[in-house]
């Protein structure tokens, strides 16, 4: 797992990412998974540059267009985490947040102020590690 120091991104040019997969590099504290479902593309574009502004640097976020949302629900793939995705999900946003039990509350709290700004249909949490693995 990459900590805010190991993964980097500007939207306004590309993606960077940076490894450093040191030995010596402790596993962070705590991890929160969330799952945002958002009604559009546009919706999910929003988020991303406000998280940037907010100060928050999930070490995961992975965008997931209806496309690739239906194509999931088709193969029946999504069956363990069907009750997150609603039928009116035009987009998803996995965003992981990881360090210290404090700064990751703190970043969960900014991130569902941010998506209820962007309109976000739902903000799901992984409440244990077997749900997490479903996301």
């Amino acid at each position: 797992m990459l900590g805010p120091d190991q993964c980097l991104f500007d939207l306004e040019d590309r993606w960077t990412y940076a490894f450093d997969a040191g030995a010596d590099q402790a596993l962070p504290e705590t991890l929160e998974p969330l799952a945002l479902s958002l009604p559009d593309i546009q919706a999910a574009g929003q988020v991303v540059p406000m998280l940037r502004k907010s100060g928050v640097t999930p070490c995961t976020l992975e965008f997931i267009d209806r496309f690739c949302l239906d194509a999931v629900r088709k193969t029946g793939l999504s069956a363990p985490v069907a009750s997150l995705i609603s039928s009116n999900t035009g987009a998803m946003l996995l965003i992981e947040l990881d360090g210290d039990p404090d700064t990751v509350a703190k970043e969960a709290v900014r991130v569902r102020q941010i998506c209820d700004r962007c309109g976000a249909i739902g903000v799901h949490s992984a409440q244990n590690a077997a749900v997490r693995e479903q996301l």
